[in-house]
């Protein structure tokens, strides 16, 4: 898990239809495309909404893009099944819709990836929401006919920075830089086994000695 914190602003002026530069920077009809699309169009209506002074002021303030990454999904479903994995989903969104039930606008991007626009928020106080609402260890948890199922995303925040055009591109860095950090994980965690396995026959030997 990695918080990357760069400060950005988004401002009425950048009020261009989130649905055209979506379209040129994802290409093909799918899914990802559409759910990045209706983030779009979230941040471009929270810009243009101009309906009193508190909807102005808050369209003045930082606008940070979350994206989570629910690696166990595939497995979950091989084991349990698609229902479970569809009510998996659900308890998901849902528990991602807590980080701001009023402003937020969550997506799900990819077979395992959600996006989360969270106008109003820098990527301090989205960090901190993000944490009120899922808690410190960040483990969304659902009952499964009896099964407790808990899975724990790994997450980025970004400014969606000074220009709505950058809402597409940067949600397929984020994907790219989460990727990255796991497959590090991966690497360091088969590290790990391997000193393990290498050490096996020198401790047998040396219990079998004592013995």
């Amino acid at each position: 898990m990695v918080i990357v914190l760069v400060r950005g602003l988004i401002t009425p002026s950048t009020r261009t239809s989130m649905a055209l530069a979506l379209n040129q920077l994802l290409p093909g009809n799918n899914a990802a495309t559409r759910a990045l699309v209706r983030l779009g169009r979230s941040a471009r209506d929270a810009l243009a909404c101009g309906l009193g002074a508190r909807a102005r002021t808050r369209a003045c303030r930082p606008t940070s893009l979350a994206v989570f990454d629910v690696g166990e999904l595939p497995e979950l479903r091989q084991i349990f099944g698609d229902g479970a994995a569809r009510h998996t989903v659900a308890a998901i969104q849902r528990a991602l819709q807590r980080i701001d039930p009023i402003a937020g606008r969550v997506s799900r991007t990819t077979a395992t990836t959600f996006a989360v626009l969270l106008h109003g928020y820098d990527v301090e106080s989205a960090n901190a929401a993000v944490r009120q609402a899922l808690g410190e260890t960040l483990a969304i948890e659902s009952d499964w006919h009896g099964e407790e199922i808990v899975v724990v995303p790994d997450f980025l925040i970004r400014p969606s920075g000074d220009s709505l055009h950058r809402v597409g591109q940067l949600h397929r860095q984020m994907l790219g830089e989460i990727a990255d950090q796991q497959q590090s994980v991966r690497r360091h965690r088969d590290y790990l086994r391997r000193e393990r396995e290498s050490h096996l026959p020198t401790t047998r030997s040396a219990l079998l000695s004592a013995a």
